[in-house]
């Protein structure tokens, strides 16, 4: 009968725990000099292609990060250029088309109520409110607020009352009579003038087509302008050249609406030809405008003051 044997068989060893690094075990004891030249080897390639990996990671994430990125400023700027080109085809379209005689008669009637309120506006910017607006804000931030910040901020809210448009026109009044007070132009157009003719005119041309409804509103503006000029004798290169810009103004809406028959909006056309108006006036003035002091040079000699001049 067999008997049970108190002898234990010894157990295989089993490994616990992550695998001991072969440079540590080919430093250890008994390890030969060129096994531990070859373990630093093995740990520095290793090191290299841990951190070549790290690297190729990184820059590939950053790559996709910037195309991301990159797409959209794309098409965002495909779409700016569509829409210019766009409108520069629109704005020098030649060919005879329907007008909108309503829109048109509307939309000058109210550029030339706006044009009234900023130029009452602006002679209380220069001659009463300068001095005290001096103090808050430069003449360039002021002429560069009522050129640019605010039309843009009408165009871009899209209004739709006419008080809106009229509040709008006096703030920019008051900042383009600040920006112009101490400069000195020997005569300019009224603002208004142009708006008032292209009125009165357009009814009897719009029927007749985009390109006699063009003409007959440009020519009735200088002409009108050409008229006082001669009867106030202040014809000069910078009263020509500010009527011409003023007249040409009028001609925006006439394209724009030809193109956007039913979806055209008096409010954004009197806007934009407001806009261009004032544009129009303070790049005269920061062109051929000079400034009081030197116009009124011999009066300061003599010790007089020199007040805000601003011909409007």
């Amino acid at each position: 009968m067999a008997t049970e044997s108190n002898e234990r068989v010894p157990e295989t060893p089993t490994q616990v725990g992550p695998p001991a690094d072969p440079a540590l075990l080919a430093t250890g004891a008994g390890a030969s000099a060129t096994d531990a030249e070859l373990a630093g080897v093995a740990m520095a390639v290793e090191a290299m292609r841990r951190y070549q990996k790290e690297t190729q990671e990184i820059y590939e994430r950053v790559r996709n990060a910037a195309h991301e990125l990159k797409n959209p400023q794309q098409e965002a700027a495909a779409a700016i250029t569509q829409k210019v080109n766009r409108l520069s085809d629109t704005l020098t379209d030649t060919r005879d088309a329907a007008v909108p005689a309503n829109v048109l008669a509307a939309t000058y009637v109210g550029s030339s109520v706006a044009l009234a309120v900023f130029t009452l506006a602006s002679l209380t910017g220069t001659y009463l409110l300068a001095p005290i607006l001096g103090l808050l804000l430069p003449s360039f931030g002021a002429g560069l607020l009522a050129a640019a910040v605010i039309p843009a901020y009408a165009i871009y809210s899209n209004m739709e009352r006419r008080a809106d448009l009229l509040v709008l026109a006096g703030i920019q009044g008051i900042l383009a009579g600040h920006a112009v007070a101490y400069s000195y132009l020997s005569s300019t157009p009224l603002a208004v003038l142009s708006p008032i003719v292209a009125a009165f005119v357009v009814p009897y041309v719009a029927r007749q087509g985009r390109v006699r409804t063009l003409g007959g509103v440009l020519g009735a503006s200088m002409g009108a302008h050409v008229l006082v000029g001669l009867v106030a004798g202040s014809l000069s290169m910078p009263y020509m050249t500010l009527a011409a810009l003023y007249t040409g103004a009028l001609a925006v809406p006439i394209q724009l609406s030809t193109v956007e028959q039913s979806n055209a909006s008096e409010m954004m056309y009197s806007t934009t030809v407001v806009a261009l108006t004032v544009a129009a006036k303070l790049s005269m003035f920061a062109v051929f405008g000079a400034s009081t002091n030197q116009s009124s040079s011999a009066s300061a000699a003599a010790g007089g003051a020199v007040q805000p001049t601003s011909s409007q």
